[in-house]
């Protein structure tokens, strides 16, 4: 009896675990397609990102396409939070931190050899804004997207690192419950 009971319990766990899932992908799935169906509207701000920089795409299209990266890769970051050791995180936010940060490199680089020279006397002080203006409309490929993942990710596996470390030895005494930066160092008694 109890084998039955058993199994039809683990059955339903299943069928919810799957339903949970089919709901999951159904709300990503629409949030990405919401994502890109703000491109469709249409603004007074749409071309807003133009300058002596350059004219770009319109800023809803610029959205929604930014919006769509960070949908696509919202289960990496939260499947990557929930499988890999802090360590693994740690250095794979890292590792995207310093390809976003490469590919910037490479974006300036490359502007100022081709769009620097070219550039009016006019346009030359706007040099970095035109770098930022690249970067952000560069959306064939997720620069920001994987560099913020990276950030976090670095940040949630070192603040985790630092709250699993145990008390220093001047606090062994104290409640290592508190805050270390809250407690205050021990104090030296000065000779006369």
């Amino acid at each position: 009896m109890d084998r039955v009971v058993s199994r039809k319990a683990r059955e339903h766990k299943d069928m919810t675990s799957t339903l949970r899932n089919l709901l999951w992908i159904v709300v990503w799935a629409g949030a990405l397609w919401g994502s890109l169906e703000i491109s469709r509207i249409h603004t007074s701000w749409d071309h807003a990102l133009c300058g002596p920089w350059g004219c770009g795409p319109t800023a809803t299209a610029l959205v929604s396409c930014h919006m769509a990266w960070f949908i696509v890769l919202l289960p990496v970051g939260f499947a990557g939070n929930r499988w890999l050791s802090g360590q693994r995180r740690r250095q794979l936010g890292l590792a995207l931190g310093a390809l976003a940060a490469a590919i910037i490199v490479g974006v300036i680089a490359r502007e100022a050899t081709t769009w620097l020279p070219a550039a009016s006397d006019y346009q030359r002080p706007y040099f970095f804004q035109r770098c930022a203006f690249v970067v952000g409309t560069w959306i064939d490929f997720p620069i920001v997207q994987l560099g913020l993942l990276g950030a976090v990710w670095w940040v949630a596996a070192r603040s985790l690192q630092h709250s699993l470390e145990p008390c220093p030895a001047e606090c062994r005494t104290r409640s290592c419950d508190e805050p270390y930066a809250t407690r205050t160092a021990p104090q030296t008694q000065r000779m006369p």
